[in-house]
């Protein structure tokens, strides 16, 4: 509801310092699992992706300038400080399946939230909770399921 130099005003405000810039901080402490990266990349070639964020104005084209994403074709873009709701409102993902045009069912979201796999879920999405402290095991486990939906779209 607030401008992002509104933001960074009460912040300032809040922290008794004279200015903060709050995308700048945040773009200097991403830090992309790269392992993550690359394996979006295989994804890229069985399936369609998209993002679906939790993300302040401007912060998610600032990441994509500074390659901090993956370097993937993004079949949809559902960015929460465009769309006026954040995960876990049911809103966002209800504007997700406007926007992809699919069911429900035929999205898996993988997220590192407990509580925004649990909302989709209950939504009928498919849905796998990404432990970003162990993404080796994590990627894994959604390679096995996305291979497991490939076998059964081929058997169908």
């Amino acid at each position: 509801d607030i401008t992002m130099d509104e933001f960074n005003n009460h912040l300032a405000t809040a922290l008794g310092t004279d200015n903060v810039d709050w995308t700048e901080y945040y773009l200097q402490e991403v830090d992309p699992i790269e392992e993550m990266q690359e394996f979006l990349k295989w994804v890229e070639e069985h399936y369609y992706v998209g993002l679906l964020t939790n993300i302040m104005p401007g912060s998610l084209d600032a990441m994509m300038e500074r390659g901090l994403l993956p370097e993937v074709h993004y079949s949809a873009l559902i960015d929460s400080s465009e769309v006026g709701s954040i995960k876990p409102e049911e809103e966002i993902y209800h504007i997700a399946v406007e926007k992809t045009n699919c069911r429900p069912d035929e999205i898996l979201l993988v997220d590192d939230s407990r509580s925004n796999v649990m909302a989709a879920e209950k939504l009928g999405w498919k849905v796998l909770w990404f432990d970003d402290f162990h993404p080796s095991e994590s990627i894994a486990r959604i390679k096995r399921v996305l291979e497991f939906e490939e076998e059964d779209k081929e058997q169908a």
